[in-house]
């Protein structure tokens, strides 16, 4: 019998969720898009992940800013301490790819402090790679497609004409 006790209570601690036993140092590795599909089970615990700055950092009244990062095509409302975020050099746009995060934090599926919006409330943000220039190579091949299109569409025009005037005898 003690042993049956012993066993259910091993399974217990165990079987118990992570975030029972979390601090806030402890978070559990994530991608965006596995957050917002597990966020009724990650609602209040630690998370972390991986990705783009993008955008803007949005200072509030309250020393702390507001980030959009991107990971795995998804953008996450990252909530921290402006002394944080001053380690991000490049955000993300089309001419420029910004600097790889990552994010520690507590995950809000419904967030009372900021009007039931979805955020993680960051405790850490480490910079793991630096953003760069974005180029856009002009692909020739397009131009010709394009060139190729056009005379098309002008022979297409000058027939309709053509065929119009001869119709109604002009």
């Amino acid at each position: 019998m003690r042993i049956r006790i012993a066993l259910i209570t091993v399974a217990l601690v165990l079987a118990w969720p992570g975030s029972a036993f979390a601090s806030s140092a402890d978070a559990r590795p994530l991608t965006a898009t596995s957050i917002l599909a597990g966020r009724a089970a990650l609602d209040g615990t630690m998370v972390a992940f991986e990705g783009e700055a993008i955008g803007e950092m949005l200072h509030t009244s309250d020393d702390s800013v507001w980030l959009s990062v991107l990971s795995d095509g998804t953008a996450l409302g990252v909530y921290l301490p402006e002394q944080l975020a001053e380690q991000i050099a490049m955000f993300g746009d089309y001419d420029t790819t910004g600097d790889t995060v990552r994010v520690a934090g507590e995950f809000r599926r419904a967030c009372d402090e900021h009007g039931g919006d979805m955020d993680v409330h960051a405790v850490s943000l480490e910079v793991i790679a630096p953003g760069a220039d974005r180029e856009h190579p002009v692909e020739f091949w397009k131009l010709g497609l394009a060139a190729v299109a056009f005379g098309v569409a002008a022979a297409g025009t000058f027939y309709s004409r053509r065929r119009r005037l001869v119709v109604e005898g002009g």
